[in-house]
Parts: structure tokens; C-alpha cells; sequence
């Protein structure tokens, strides 16, 4: 006979990671490693799942928030546009304000000459 579905006691999300837990790995791993290095992997990550799940869609528009979240997007850009995609990236961020991975992205991407409009959609 079959065996029997296990019953959970927990509804709802599983998260991998709670938020504390999260930076507390993060600040760990960043304290091995050189500057920049998370960020840099985070935004080459991205752009691979963007070329893996669109592979020829040849244009792509990111909405980067402010935080290290938005320049994981900016890197990402970045390596859209180097493997030929046409880029657009919305920085919905205050630019002064950016922690300092952010801010590192942003002049990356502004160096690689993306296309970077700030404050829109």
C-alpha cells in the first residue's frame, strides 16, 4: 500500500532564509571575499536567468530599486547588453543614497554606457 502524505504542521512560505539570518551570511561570505565580489556574482546571475528564460528576446528593461538589490540589476544590465541585448534600466533610487555596492554598480554601468533614465517608468 501506499505510504501516507506526510502531514506539516507550517502553512504558508518557507523561506530559505529569514532576513537576519540572510545578512548575517552575507556579512560573513563579503568578510572572505574581495570588494564587490557578491554583488558582482548576484548581477552575472541574473542576466544569465534573464538569458536562459528569454533567450531571444533582444531587448530588456530593468527597474532597479534603490539598495543592493537595485545594483544587481544595474550589473546584470550590464551583461544583457554585452551579450547584444538592447538595455534599459529605470533607477528608482536617489543616487547620493545608494550603500556603497550600489553605488559601485551604478558607476559601472554608467562606465559600460548603459542606458540609465532615473526616477521613471
Amino acid at each position: 500500500s501506499p505510504s501516507p502524505t506526510p502531514v506539516l504542521p507550517h502553512r504558508g512560505p518557507w523561506p530559505l532564509f529569514l532576513a537576519a539570518s540572510s545578512r548575517q551570511a552575507e556579512s560573513a561570505a563579503q568578510a572572505k571575499l574581495p570588494a564587490h565580489t557578491l554583488i558582482a556574482r548576484a548581477g552575472q546571475a541574473v542576466a544569465r536567468l534573464g538569458l536562459a528564460v528569454a533567450p531571444h528576446r533582444g531587448a530588456a528593461c530593468i527597474l532597479a530599486g534603490p539598495g543592493n538589490n537595485g545594483g544587481d540589476g544595474l550589473l546584470a544590465a550590464i551583461h544583457l547588453q554585452a551579450a547584444g541585448r538592447t538595455v534599459q534600466v529605470h533607477l528608482l533610487a536617489d543616487p547620493a543614497r545608494q550603500p556603497l555596492d550600489a553605488a559601485w554598480a551604478l558607476a559601472q554601468a554608467q562606465s559600460a554606457g548603459v542606458p540609465i533614465e532615473l526616477g521613471t517608468v
